[in-house]
């Protein structure tokens, strides 16, 4: 008997501890769920994550370019090689003769530049000058011209004063992008905002600026970039001062709750509309209405297709393609096409391809550069092709380009000769020079018409 009551007694506990368990599952489900939807239902949550995937999105994608990411120190940059032309016009094939070799050097702290380029006639010097620029003027020198360095102009400001702020890497460009979509997203927090659940499984979210908090979201978005020093520089520039305005609009979000998807987007300003909807008959294209114009979006995982109409007209298609190292930029018209691709190998090499073609008028302009990066620098191979009506101009750029300390061996300037100042004979002297020097180059025969070379 008192076997029985002890096993009911202990079944009875089991059935208590059974049911505790149930209700604490009941209410961590029902708290989890409740937790669950308003995480995903706030629109300062949304707003956040909204924020956070967009800026690590641009930086998982910078970060798969390694050449992006080399920074060299050093104050001064020294960039040297030569230009070659050539051409298959018969009526320009004087240009086959001519190629130019240039030298760059340049000095941050000893805020001076110089440019030395010779042209050269077959393989000959044919004339030969260098340019200096500091924080005062503009030079010429050029001994074969005229025995002094000759001032060309004054600087109304120092050119190396307003630079000197704002040299910054590609990764410093990178993060200012992304602080300046965090920094808008934050400001839009104060902007009139509210949820709605509908149906199952979405949300919609609504946010409005209006004349009540417009001064606030202003405020709060300026405050955030004028303390930080790298993009509100990259913002102001030249200008003395970056002031971002916002204006009055009305926005509306619908999300799927579970995946973050968007299936709309509405905005309204009162003068214009936009509306961004998903395609119900076709996975990830969306349909923009922008008045009575409607557009298509294509969105895939690796790029979006962007198809412009005007009163159901094709007008033009925008693609923009995106994976591991490689980016694809394309544009195109009924008339126009225009395809940029840039891709990394190796870690240590990036090529990049710039192609454009009118198809009206046959001309065409093809680029293709490749750029081995070093310790200290970079070299690169450039190709720019100029084609008209099946005729070519061509320009090989070859180069090597170093960043270091003491590249640069200040030039002293002081005894110069204003060229304002030269005298009728001074300045008739060196257009006789001048054209000593060229009397028989062979472009003067192209200039004057004569192409039996």
């Amino acid at each position: 008997m008192e076997n029985n009551e002890f096993i009911e007694k202990k079944s009875g506990k089991k059935k208590i501890i059974i049911i505790i368990i149930i209700v604490l599952l009941i209410i961590l489900l029902f708290g989890g769920g409740y937790f669950f939807l308003k995480s995903k239902t706030d629109p300062n949550t949304y707003l956040t994550k909204l924020s956070n995937d967009i800026t690590t999105y641009i930086d998982s994608y910078y970060n798969s370019f390694q050449t992006l990411n080399k920074n060299y120190s050093g104050n001064d940059f020294k960039l040297a090689g030569n230009m070659q032309f050539t051409t298959n016009a018969s009526d320009l094939e004087v240009l086959n003769s001519y190629s130019i070799d240039y030298d760059f050097l340049g000095s941050l702290s000893q805020e001076e530049i110089q440019i030395a380029l010779d042209l050269l006639e077959d393989e000959n010097s044919l004339l030969n000058g260098t340019f200096y620029l500091n924080n005062e003027a503009l030079y010429l020198e050029s001994l074969d011209l005229y025995d002094q360095i000759l001032r060309i102009s004054e600087l109304d400001e120092n050119i190396f004063a307003l630079n000197s702020d704002t040299s910054y890497s590609s990764k410093d460009v990178i993060n200012s992008i992304n602080n300046f979509i965090k920094y808008y997203f934050e400001a839009l927090k104060l902007s009139d905002f509210s949820s709605q659940i509908e149906g199952l499984y979405t949300v919609r979210f609504n946010f409005s600026i209006t004349d009540s908090n417009i001064e606030n979201i202003t405020n709060k978005f300026n405050e955030l970039v004028e303390s930080d020093k790298i993009l509100k520089n990259l913002l102001e520039g030249n200008e003395d001062n970056f002031s971002f305005n916002f204006a009055p609009v009305d926005m509306e979000i619908l999300v799927n709750i579970f995946t973050g998807e968007i299936y709309e987007f509405k905005s309204d300003n009162g003068v214009n509309s936009l509306e961004i909807t998903k395609d119900e008959n076709e996975d990830n294209k969306y349909l923009i209405k922008d008045g009575n114009d409607t557009h298509q979006l294509l969105i895939q995982e690796n790029g979006i297709t962007l198809s412009l109409y005007d009163e159901e007209l094709l007008t033009y298609t925008l693609s923009l393609t995106t994976s591991d190292k490689n980016f694809t930029f394309n544009l195109t018209d009924a008339s126009n096409d225009l395809e940029l691709v840039i891709r990394e190998t190796n870690g240590s090499t990036l090529n990049m391809a710039f192609n454009y073609e009118n198809k009206e008028d046959d001309i065409g302009l093809d680029l293709n550069e490749t750029i081995n990066y070093t310790s200290n620098g970079y070299q690169m191979d450039i190709l720019v092709d100029i084609i008209v009506e099946n005729e070519k101009i061509s320009c090989t750029i070859t180069g090597e380009y170093i960043v270091g300390d003491n590249l640069l061996e200040k030039t002293d300037l002081s005894a110069y000769k204003d060229i304002e100042t030269l005298t009728d004979t001074e300045f008739n002297t060196i257009i006789e020079k001048l054209m000593g020097k060229l009397a028989n180059a062979k472009f003067l025969e192209l200039l004057a018409g004569n192409s039996s070379l």
